[in-house]
């Protein structure tokens, strides 16, 4: 059986992690907000994926939690058969939840840029 390293433990660890913390975000904007509300569910979906964004490490992670919240959003949460021709629908929202990552890892990194020690000249 091959050995994992520790960087591949943290991945699977944070994939995990990631993962549920976006079908939990998903079963709680089923809760809070009636099926059409699609502006309701895309933010508690985006606000879930920049947390998450700021809380992991690695980039594939942050990449995976992006395309796995905007498919649970757009394939799952919006109402994708009833929306007339021409209509926006579930898949105009999907930049939303983009951005908001974008946004997390931008903090991540302001965070860590904030902790380091100043470089002595």
């Amino acid at each position: 059986m091959p050995q994992l390293r520790d960087g591949d433990v943290v991945l699977i660890r944070e994939l995990v992690g990631g993962a549920a913390a976006v079908v939990v975000a998903g079963f709680l904007a089923v809760v809070l907000f009636p099926w059409g509300e699609l502006a309701g569910r895309v933010l508690v979906m985006a606000v879930a994926c920049g947390a998450v964004a700021a809380w992991v490490s690695q980039w594939r992670v942050r990449l995976a939690v992006v395309v796995l919240t905007g498919l649970i959003f757009a394939g799952v949460l919006g109402d994708d058969w009833t929306y007339p021709p021409g209509a926006p629908g579930p898949w105009s929202y999907v930049p939303v939840i983009g951005f908001a990552a974008l946004l997390g890892s931008g903090y991540r990194r302001l965070r860590r840029a904030e902790t380091r020690e100043p470089l002595e000249d």
